[in-house]
């Protein structure tokens, strides 16, 4: 799946909506952390339900934030180039 083009008031909402939410972020950064993750993965990390992740994963999918991949009965979520650059934006 190829990257979607965002406009600079779109990066911003997007940024601003990681950013306001602990719990995209603690995804965001557990993903660049493992590179690649499912959502069990990520909820066994993380703390966060399984429900809340999976809910989470689509938006930050929509947003162009990550990718995901199937792999049998699994799916792989990593982050975009732009996702990388949210999550090390202030570290």
């Amino acid at each position: 799946m190829t990257e979607r083009i965002l406009t600079e008031e779109d990066k911003t909402k997007i940024i601003s909506s990681v950013y306001s939410n602990v719990k995209k972020l603690k995804i965001a950064t557990s993903i660049h952390a493992l590179k690649e993750s499912t959502a069990d993965e990520l909820s066994e990390r993380t703390g966060i339900k399984a429900n809340l992740i999976t809910m989470y994963l689509k938006e930050m999918e929509q947003a162009g934030i990550m990718v995901s991949r199937r792999e049998s009965y699994y799916i792989h979520y990593s982050l975009t180039d732009f996702g990388k650059k949210i999550v090390t934006l202030f570290n």
